[in-house]
């Protein structure tokens, strides 16, 4: 009887608009969580997630009936709504973050 094994491992990086320094500290703090619960919830495994001002690095295990398209995608999707929403009163940079906040390589 024959086994199939399959380890899909992905490094995508999401970058600011024009790669702007506009991902500060305290919302790194944030985000990082909130992307690892987003991939959780698509069944993946985050293996790490961390970035700087201008980026962000997430590492993963995706099961092999994800695409990773729709990865990136919902990834992108829901981490972008949750900025507007949680940092919707910092003013233009914040809007700016968040109009193309991830773009993935």
């Amino acid at each position: 009887m024959s086994h199939t094994y399959t380890s899909i491992l992905i490094h995508i990086i999401f970058s600011t608009k024009e790669r702007s320094p506009l991902l500060s500290p305290d919302m790194r703090l944030k985000l990082h969580p909130y992307l690892h619960g987003i991939a959780r919830n698509l069944k993946a495994t985050p293996l790490t997630i961390g970035g700087v001002e201008d980026h962000v690095h997430l590492f993963a295990t995706v099961p092999p009936k994800l695409a990773i398209s729709e990865f990136a995608g919902k990834l992108k999707a829901n981490s972008s709504r949750w900025i507007n929403e949680t940092y919707r009163n910092r003013g233009r940079a914040g809007r700016k973050a968040t109009a193309r906040f991830l773009s993935a390589r």
